[in-house]
């Protein structure tokens, strides 16, 4: 039987050609793992080299954007795990486990438009990961914040920030604007690393399985 990836999609209960995962336990796991992976490892990629390039400008306004797609790309990596601690120091059920894990792979809908979400769950609000990582980064909301007024043409935080940026340029310094972000971000990497080794872990079980059932291939 070979695997045909579009009428997969849309083919309720379609038959994988194999190891196939029916448990809602193992299929939590799998939606943790591929939210962190498809809309986590990939974007970070993609964000630390846009990081690299504006801090290496010295464009705070690019870095600044960059940096709040990143409090938001490892918030929802951070949403997943936090999930799945909830859930092991058995403050939550298995089925709430299971719902919430399946809102990470779906696209968040105000009220009132739910009829326009073609997936099957509502995800989460983008504040939602950003204030998941707060147990890790206490100031992370607030920072979460700033940046946002900023990009988004706050008179207030554009003022201030040009006018630290303009003064460091010109007297041929480093960009304490920049380099105050970036001592956050740092935080944040500690974060979203802590978060893979701890999916590692808890996808070994799975993996082990898959190799186990592969033995006779």
């Amino acid at each position: 039987m070979s695997f045909d990836p579009v009428e997969a999609l849309y083919t309720p209960n379609y038959e994988y050609p194999e190891h196939v995962i029916d448990d809602e336990l193992s299929k939590s796991i799998v939606y943790i793992t591929l939210s962190a992976y498809y809309a986590g490892v990939i974007p970070l990629i993609r964000i630390e080299q846009a990081l690299n390039l504006a801090k290496g400008m010295n464009n705070e306004y690019a870095f600044a954007l960059a940096a709040r797609t990143y409090i938001e790309v490892g918030g929802r990596v951070h949403k997943g795990i936090r999930l799945w601690r909830v859930f092991d120091k058995d403050r939550t059920q298995l089925a709430q486990l299971h719902n919430g894990t399946l809102r990470l792979l779906g696209r968040y809908t105000p009220e009132g438009k739910e009829h326009l979400n073609i997936f099957k769950a509502k995800g989460f609000n983008v504040m939602s990961f950003v204030q998941a990582l707060s147990d890790e980064v206490p100031d992370i909301a607030q920072v979460y914040e700033n940046l946002s007024s900023y990009v988004h043409g706050g008179f207030g935080e554009q003022r201030f920030y040009r006018m630290q940026s303009w003064l460091a340029h010109a007297k041929g310094e480093h960009d304490p604007t920049v380099g105050g972000w970036s001592d956050y971000l740092d935080q944040l990497r500690k974060t979203v690393f802590s978060d893979f080794d701890l999916l590692l872990n808890v996808t070994r079980v799975i993996r082990q399985r898959y190799d186990e059932s592969r033995e006779t291939d």
